[in-house]
């Protein structure tokens, strides 16, 4: 990496070492639950990035055939949560 990317990673580093971090180790949580919390955090902290670390640790809290079909239905919800969460914070264009 050139002097400018090393830069630009201890520029972005510092900015991360001062943001807001919130770590919910829940186990068993739902989408209901994550879209819950994640709307709590927006209003009060102004949430700007959730990451999942491991999908198939939550649950639906539903009734499925197979466990693939929950996690894709997990997965389906969790984006539908991103796009929500993204339109309802960016400016609305004309």
């Amino acid at each position: 990496m050139s002097d400018v990317d090393w830069r630009k990673v201890a520029e972005t580093t510092s900015r991360m070492s001062e943001a807001p971090l919130y770590v919910d180790d829940s186990a068993n949580i739902t989408i209901s639950e994550i879209r819950s919390k994640c709307r709590r955090l927006k209003q009060q902290e102004n949430l700007g990035l959730v990451v999942i670390d491991y999908l198939q640790l939550m649950t639906s809290g539903r009734q499925v055939e197979s466990r693939q079909q929950e996690v894709s239905a997990m997965s389906r919800n969790l984006k539908l949560l991103a796009r929500t969460s993204t339109s309802r914070s960016s400016p609305s264009r004309s």
